[in-house]
């Protein structure tokens, strides 16, 4: 139904029925158009953020190669985003203001993850003598495994109980949301360091 659709009924049902105080509580509208712009805005705070997460990785671990790790960071990051929409989209979930509310979460969790992962190499390069980047990286993430292990399950758990006993409009942001903490859980100790060696191995030459 159109807006005009639904003002129109609203005020026939108040005309007919005067007594019965006949409100509308909420109005869902899910034109094409509006998931458009939804889906606009979550671009763009995507690429707010990934540009901000780059800038600070980078002047952060500025003496390990901070740039290569900004955008490993963020490569990773778009790996859960991309999981979190496949699940909206194969659930047939709209793309709304729960769509953005979930990419925001893991981002700002999954980055978190990254980061402590990240902090370990750097402290553990300090004291390794003739040993490569890549075993640093292994020991590293070997070294956070428990505590990322710990925390996703800790999130989870709570999470979880939102979606058992939430309502369906926190189901729909909830579900996604499990998926993609998940998603940074995986990408944050097995797929960062990876791909920072990558990175480090391909550009080393340009020092990034």
């Amino acid at each position: 139904m159109t807006t005009e659709n639904q003002t129109e009924l609203l005020k026939t049902l108040q005309e007919t029925y005067p007594d019965n105080s006949i409100t509308a509580e909420d109005v869902n509208n899910v034109d094409p158009v509006l998931g458009r712009e939804f889906f606009k805005k979550c671009i763009v705070a995507v690429i707010f953020a990934s540009v901000i997460m780059v800038v600070y990785i980078g002047f952060r671990f500025r003496k390990i190669g901070g740039a290569s790790a900004g955008i490993v960071a963020v490569i990773a990051l778009l790996h859960d985003i991309l999981i979190s929409f496949g699940i909206f989209v194969l659930l047939g979930f709209p793309i709304n203001d729960n769509f953005i509310a979930v990419v925001l979460t893991i981002l700002g969790y999954s980055i978190n993850a990254s980061i402590i992962v990240f902090d370990r190499v750097r402290e553990n390069l300090r004291t390794a003598r003739r040993e490569d980047f890549a075993s640093v990286a292994e020991r590293s993430v070997w070294q956070t495994m428990g505590r990322t292990i710990n925390t996703t399950l800790t999130t989870l758990f709570t999470i979880g109980m939102v979606f058992i006993l939430g309502v369906p409009s926190l189901k729909q942001f909830t579900l996604p949301l499990i998926v993609g903490i998940l998603a940074g859980g995986w990408s944050s100790v097995l797929l960062s360091c990876s791909l920072w060696n990558v990175f480090r191995k391909k550009f080393r030459k340009k020092r990034i």
